[in-house]
């Protein structure tokens, strides 16, 4: 059960960080500058839908806190994971207020 908490709160930081933060905004923004139909454009256009979808990308990220999950490392990576979402949660959640 709390292999499924910790996969639960991980993949959605991840998520969060991907699709939210500002450490991945250039990023994020490097691939929405790309208009046009060639097939490198189309490619940059599908990883910018990725990027800041987060239902899109929340898949992905489940996909890859499953594989982290597997590994002494990446449970450490998946404990940051979880720390982030649980500190984002608890920041919406004060604003709110």
């Amino acid at each position: 059960m709390e292999y499924l908490f910790l996969f639960l709160l991980a993949s959605a930081g991840m998520t969060i960080i991907v699709t939210k933060s500002l450490i991945f905004k250039p990023i994020r923004d490097y691939f929405s500058f790309h208009e046009g139909n060639s097939a490198k454009d189309k490619i940059n256009k599908f990883i910018h839908k990725l990027l800041t979808c987060p239902l899109c990308f929340g898949f992905h990220a489940g996909i890859i806190t499953v594989c982290l999950m597997h590994f002494d490392w990446g449970m450490w990576i998946c404990y940051g994971f979880a720390s982030s979402f649980f500190a984002w949660f608890t920041w919406k959640f004060a604003e709110a207020r």
